[in-house]
């Protein structure tokens, strides 16, 4: 939804960085009202996007809501969990995570994102730049040895040689060698 909204140029209506315009004292009523009425056609488009990418028992409780960034809000006050207990759940499944027998590389990868996504939510945020960078490196090394420990057993000889290697590859790096490896492994 992020990149659909920014590539649209809603992204700031989105996050209420564009409000709905207020009339300036020097400004005429058909000025003021083209102004309503471009924010407020971007902002029911942005509705109906949430509308129609919703469950319907979801999008039922929009119509109480009159900005794209209130349903906004709501959404994520409702369905962002970020509290102890789920990042131990969150975890819990990554510690338990295997990729399953004839479970491609692709798929299992997806499958590690959406709890690696889920389980940033609750990271810190950095107000020091370099302390973010530091951090972000190894939080990323650590997803590349979760990442390695969970492969089948048919993907030892390159699991086993990544961890040596000086820097660590990055994640995107050992999955497409991993990638190149299961098609070896598949045509042999």
């Amino acid at each position: 939804m992020t990149s659909f909204l920014k590539g649209k140029k809603f992204w700031r209506i989105f996050t209420g960085d564009i409000l709905e315009p207020v009339r300036e004292e020097t400004e005429t009523k058909e000025k003021y009202g083209n102004r309503l009425e471009e924010w407020d056609n971007k902002n029911h488009q942005i509705i109906t996007w949430f509308c129609n990418t919703s469950i319907s028992s979801i999008s039922i409780e929009f119509g109480r809501f009159d900005s794209a960034k209130s349903i906004w809000n709501f959404l994520k006050h409702r369905y962002t969990t970020i509290d102890l207990a789920h990042q131990y759940q969150l975890l819990t499944n990554l510690h338990n995570k295997t990729q399953q027998p004839g479970q491609s590389i692709s798929t299992f990868v997806y499958e590690m994102h959406a709890i690696w996504d889920q389980l940033s939510l609750s990271e810190p945020t950095w107000s020091c730049a370099s302390d973010a960078t530091k951090f972000t490196t190894y939080r990323d090394e650590q997803r590349v040895i979760m990442f390695l420990m969970a492969l089948q057993p048919s993907f030892e000889p390159v699991r086993a040689s990544l961890p040596h290697r000086h820097p660590l590859p990055t994640l995107e790096d050992a999955i497409t060698e991993l990638l190149s490896e299961e098609t070896r492994l598949s045509t042999s």
